[in-house]
């Protein structure tokens, strides 16, 4: 959807736009299956199923057992205690606290799994700068802006910092994938003097190859000076700063492949 490399991280993307695995979702849907089970008359059909699951469940001849594999996940989140209420059709207060209890577990879940999206961010190599731009959980507001779905792309691809973007229907692979791969090539721009890893870092705001649509592009804007410079700008995108980028992106393709082909637009 974002047209990220595969090695792009699954934190990224649900930190990015504050969504959440499936499975809370999967968890609080079974939970409640389960509740309907429990609150059923004990002589109806459902109600002396489950008991006959749970009175087995134990038993290894029985290879499949729902109430087995649902308390081994509800086991994993340290909530499986849930599965000893064993209400009375007619305990409406029990039932009432059953619920409220599964909404506690299902919030609980959702918590544990952004620590652990935090964590691996943290812990990050393929994208330690990421840390500096995420300080807040919710949903990154450039990703709401009225604009065409090609520029929001964008955006999420300059801010993972992976030195792949694409735009106008092409995607640019820079110098700097090469430390991603580990493939042992020249990961440096070949087509200016900076001897700097091409990123989108380096083709946005350092490489001078690029000067003259950079001036052009950004007329308005007073440009990063370094690096922590340019992370705090994108930190928090406005619709503008997102256009010039992409107008930007839409032209250095074309200014980069004629350098590396020996023709030259002009003497930078």
């Amino acid at each position: 959807m974002f047209y990220l490399p595969q090695c792009a991280p699954q934190w990224y993307l649900r930190l990015e736009t504050n969504c959440l695995p499936v499975e809370p979702t999967i968890i609080k849907n079974a939970l409640f299956s389960w509740l309907k089970s429990v609150e059923s008359p004990r002589d109806s059909l459902i109600r002396v199923c489950y008991s006959q699951m749970v009175k087995v469940h134990e038993n290894i001849e029985h290879r499949y057992n729902w109430y087995r594999d649902f308390k081994k996940v509800l086991t994993k989140w340290d909530c499986h205690e849930i599965l000893n209420y064993d209400p009375d059709p007619d305990d409406y207060v029990s039932i009432i606290k059953i619920i409220k209890e599964i909404n506690s577990i299902v919030e609980k879940i959702k918590s544990s799994v952004q620590e652990e999206d935090i964590v691996k961010m943290n812990m990050s190599n393929l994208m330690s700068e990421y840390k500096s731009l995420k300080t807040h959980i919710f949903t990154e507001p450039f990703l709401n802006y009225d604009l065409d779905w090609g520029i929001i792309k964008l955006g999420v691809q300059i801010r993972s910092n992976i030195p792949r973007l694409t735009c106008n229907k092409r995607t640019v692979s820079l110098n700097g994938m090469e430390l991603i791969y580990k493939s042992g090539k020249e990961s440096l721009c070949t087509i200016c003097y900076l001897r700097e890893t091409e990123d989108a870092y380096h083709m946005l705001i350092r490489c001078t190859a690029y000067n003259y649509i950079r001036q052009t592009t950004f007329k308005k804007e007073i440009l990063p000076s370094n690096k922590p410079e340019f992370t705090e700008s994108i930190k928090n995108m406005s619709e503008e700063k997102l256009k010039s980028m992409v107008h930007f992106t839409r032209r250095a393709p074309l200014i980069r492949d004629m350098i590396l082909e020996n023709k030259n637009p002009y003497i930078y």
